[in-house]
């Protein structure tokens, strides 16, 4: 993609959705444990950033289908950080995302244009049921019927040990 490319892209229309990346940008990957497993079956894959300055290292034209913001990270704040990523990739939804619910949050998130707040505890089925409300037709179906294939492919496959 060249930088004219650039100017008129739009993930909500040039990228393929059902290989897409979900963004998530918190320093406590560990409370994603059951997200994750709520996308098993689907080729959905949850990329976590556990810094604000990691996300921002990502390639504008590397747009996700979604991202997901923690209103508290360690470099800057979630608020901050969703500006720009909303200046970055207008055309991408993203969620805001709490350790525990506070009204003040989520009126700051609304204000600054987060498509859904949500607080921790994270349902397992909660990222998938989200997506589904807004997402074309060809991933709500994927996220309504997993592909079994895709499920034997992760079952067998070992999961490399974290760094």
């Amino acid at each position: 993609m060249d930088r004219d490319q650039l100017h008129d892209f739009n993930p909500a229309q040039d990228v393929d959705l059902r290989h897409s990346a979900v963004y998530l940008i918190d320093g406590k990957a560990s409370d994603y444990t059951r997200v994750k497993t709520g996308l098993e079956g689907t080729s959905i894959r949850l990329q976590h950033f556990g810094t604000a300055s990691q996300a921002l290292r990502i390639p504008p034209y590397q747009a996700p289908y979604l991202y997901l913001v923690n209103v508290s990270l360690e470099d800057m704040s979630g608020f901050d950080l969703y500006s720009m990523l909303v200046e970055r990739w207008p055309q991408v939804p993203g969620y805001m995302i709490s350790d525990a619910y506070n009204a003040e949050d989520e009126i700051r998130a609304r204000c600054a244009g987060s498509t859904l707040y949500f607080c921790k505890p994270l349902a397992e089925g909660w990222l998938a049921a989200a997506m589904r409300t807004n997402a074309p037709q060809h991933v709500a179906e994927e996220l309504t019927h997993p592909n079994p294939a895709l499920l034997w492919q992760r079952a067998a496959v070992p999961r490399r040990a974290s760094r």
